[in-house]
Parts: C-alpha cells; sequence; structure tokens
C-alpha cells in the first residue's frame, strides 16, 4: 500500500486538473479521510503549488458544517498534499442533471449555501468558485462546499491574490464583475449561488451562450426569465429573490449571505404551511364522501399534531427571536419537553454534535449556555449562533443551519491564545 507522509493511500476516487484525490487512512487517530495531491507533472509550476496550498490556507481557517474540514497540509518526496474530511454523496451538478432536486431541497440547500458562505465571508475568505461541481450533498441532504483552489483570503499580511484584468472562476457561474477582471468580494460568491438556485430550480441557467464571448455578454447584458414552475402563491417572490441575487450591480444584490438565507427560510416556511392547509382541506373532502366518516377519525389525530407542532414553533420563535432546543441532550438533562410533539409522532428536529479538542468547552447557543462537549443537542430547525469557549483558547464562533431529521457534526479543534499555556489534559 502506497503511503504519503502518514497517510496510507487506499484507492483513488477522483481527480481534476490540479490534483488527485485519494481515498486514505490516518493509523495515528484510526480514521478514513481523502487526501488530495498535487498531480507530479504540476508540481514544478510555481503559481499551481501555491494555489493548491492556498487551498488549504483558505478552507483550513473554516469551521462550519457545511464546508469541507481540512485536517493537515504537508509535502511528501516533493508531493504536496492536504488532507481533509471524506465525504460521502454526490456533487450538486449530477443531482441537477438527474433531475433529483425537488423545488423544496433547492431552497434547503441554497439556505445552507448561503449560511456557510456568509460565515466564510465573516472569516475574509471569498471562494470566487462556487459551482455545483464544487458542492457535495451527503446522504442526510446536507450541504459541503469543497474546493477553495481560487479563494482570495483577506490577509493584510499576504499579496493581492489576483492581479486586476485577471479573470479566474468558472463561466458558466461568473459574476459580471468577475467577467470584467474586477476585483471580487463575498458578493460575486453570492451571485455564483443565484445562478446555481436557479438552475436547481428551472433545470437551466440563467445565463447561456454558445461560446465564451456570448455568455460573457449574456451574464453583463441580459436579464433571467421569471421561472414559470413554482408553486402559484410564492412564484412572485421566489423570482424576486433571484432577481436580486442576480442583480448586475454588486451594491443592488443582496449584502450577506444571511439576508439571502433568512429570505429563503421564509420561502420555506410559506410553502409547508400550506401543505398543511392542503391537507386538512383534503381531510374535509373526504370526509363529505358517504361511507369515508372513519377514515376521517383517522386522520384527526394527523391534522392535531400537526396543530400542536405549529403552535409550539409559535413558541418556541416568538420573544426576543430566539429559538429553543427540545427534548433531550446526551447527558439526559431536560431543556424544553415537547410532549405534544412525541405523541403526534413526527420528529421536527435535528440534531448538533458538538465535539472538542480540547473537550470541556463551553458551548452557547444564540447566548446561553447550553453544556460541555462533548455533547449532542437536538434543535428546532433554523438558524444558531454558536459559539466554544474555553479559558487560555479563542472563542470558536458560527452561524449553524439546523434541518429537520439531520445530523449536523462539529468536531472544532480550539487555537490556543497566544502567550496561553494549554490548560491539563489539551
Amino acid at each position: 500500500m502506497e503511503q504519503l507522509g502518514r497517510y496510507l493511500i487506499q484507492e483513488e476516487i477522483g481527480k481534476g486538473g490540479m490534483g488527485i484525490v485519494y481515498r486514505a487512512y490516518d493509523p495515528d487517530i484510526d480514521r478514513n479521510l481523502a487526501l488530495k495531491v498535487l498531480r507530479p507533472e504540476r508540481a514544478y509550476e510555481w503559481e499551481v503549488t501555491q494555489r493548491f496550498l492556498r487551498e488549504a490556507k483558505a478552507a483550513g481557517r473554516l469551521a462550519h458544517p457545511n464546508i469541507v474540514i481540512i485536517y493537515d497540509v504537508g509535502e511528501d518526496a516533493g508531493r504536496a498534499f492536504i488532507a481533509m474530511e471524506l465525504l460521502t454523496g454526490e456533487p450538486l451538478n449530477k443531482l441537477i442533471r438527474e433531475g433529483k432536486i425537488s423545488f423544496e431541497d433547492a431552497i434547503r440547500y441554497a439556505i445552507q449555501i448561503a449560511s456557510a458562505l456568509h460565515y466564510a465571508h465573516e472569516e475574509g475568505v471569498v471562494h470566487r468558485d462556487i459551482k455545483p461541481s464544487n458542492i457535495i450533498v451527503t446522504g442526510e441532504k446536507q450541504v459541503k462546499i469543497t474546493d477553495f483552489g481560487i479563494a482570495r483570503v483577506q490577509d493584510v499580511s499576504l499579496a493581492e491574490q489576483t492581479r486586476t484584468g485577471q479573470i479566474l472562476g468558472t463561466p458558466s457561474y461568473m459574476a459580471p464583475e468577475q467577467v470584467q477582471g474586477k476585483k471580487v468580494d463575498g458578493r460575486a460568491d453570492l451571485f455564483s449561488l443565484g445562478i446555481i438556485l436557479y438552475e436547481m430550480i428551472s433545470g437551466k441557467k440563467p445565463f447561456e451562450g454558445d461560446n465564451i464571448a456570448t455568455l460573457f455578454h449574456s451574464i453583463l447584458s441580459t436579464e433571467p426569465e421569471p421561472i414559470a414552475k413554482i408553486p402559484e402563491h410564492i412564484k412572485q417572490e421566489v423570482n424576486n429573490i433571484l432577481f436580486k441575487v442576480l442583480e448586475k450591480e454588486p451594491e443592488n444584490r443582496y449584502q450577506a449571505g444571511k439576508e439571502l438565507a433568512s429570505d429563503l427560510a421564509r420561502i420555506l416556511e410559506k410553502k409547508e404551511k400550506t401543505i398543511h392547509v392542503e391537507s386538512e382541506k383534503e381531510a374535509e373532502a373526504v370526509e363529505s364522501i358517504p361511507g369515508k366518516r372513519k377514515s376521517r377519525a383517522k386522520f384527526i389525530p394527523f391534522v392535531a399534531g400537526l396543530v400542536v407542532i405549529l403552535i409550539a414553533a409559535i413558541f418556541i420563535f416568538t420573544g426576543k427571536g430566539h429559538r429553543e432546543e427540545v427534548l433531550k441532550d446526551s447527558n439526559k438533562n431536560v431543556i424544553v419537553t415537547t410532549e405534544e410533539i412525541k405523541k403526534a409522532g413526527v420528529d421536527e428536529t435535528g440534531k448538533i454534535a458538538f465535539r472538542s479538542d480540547p473537550s470541556g468547552a463551553e458551548v452557547l447557543i444564540d447566548g446561553k449556555v447550553r453544556g460541555k462537549t462533548p455533547m449532542d443537542l437536538e434543535m428546532v430547525p433554523g438558524t444558531y449562533e454558536v459559539k466554544l469557549k474555553m479559558p487560555g483558547y479563542l472563542t470558536w464562533e458560527a452561524q449553524i443551519n439546523v434541518e429537520k431529521k439531520q445530523l449536523v457534526p462539529l468536531n472544532i479543534t480550539l487555537t490556543p491564545q497566544q502567550g496561553a499555556e494549554k490548560l491539563p489534559g489539551g
């Protein structure tokens, strides 16, 4: 078995123009991972090597459930490599091509991507190559953004990564300012996400051309067509969101990923409420049919359960705008009991699994202390402000999006403060 550094290479699982990705094994910590290795024929190209290492630097400083985790970067026998999280799932471009994305899933995926981009932008990282093939969807429908190879890290200690007039990115998903070779910021990533969302819903891109010149002209000059295949009661709202995120001028777009995620979350909530209302109407129609009284009786507990869930949601989401966790954490401490949800037989929660190195970090959710790592919390779907704190270490914080029946694993390595000593066992 071939070895690179301490990693044992098992099999090739993918390749691109710059690197080859292998399934590998780390015997030191008994973990399977993905090992991205720079192609041998490109190892002597300085710019390629720098771009390869820049990916590790850009993604390595980020810790978000919707961004691939970087474990290590190194070089062995002249071969640069990046050790990263091993993802199981399918690239988003494959799901789009096969028409496997429902309207609801398209919105959910876009919310996750927008939340991850907001976090990355807050950390000073602009991806600059957001496209479906750089996004993996796991079996649990969790989105993971990968390939930060041309990301720009906003760091005053570094030279500007892109010279004026230099175009980096994938043409079909470029923002107008990228096409023009101008300096870009996070709003260019949001434009790219807008193209992806448009494509997920409609099955086609908003801007097309027979060649690069006509494609660029379309991106710079034409307006996207409204999408017709959207539920009627939310069609105008969804198209308005798409028109806004695809504005030609950056200042007219969404200015932050959290703004886009918030608008999309409202669309999803409105869509799901309509489903509940239609279910009730269907039940009434069944009741009016002779001989169907028994079926109606069976349906009443289900509808009642949905009503209880909606009331619980109103209770949880009111007040100061914060959500509360439901059910129990892994230490069996009751936070808020919601027996109604259990009785209704509907699992409306997701879960965050908190792990940190060192363990024992204080977990704060929306400013409230919830316990210490390691711990698991079942959560009402929504977006949360999460912080991990430990004396002697820098505070880790991020916006975490929780979906129904979704596990969000957080495996965080805390960074020691300068001049501070690690605590015993750290």
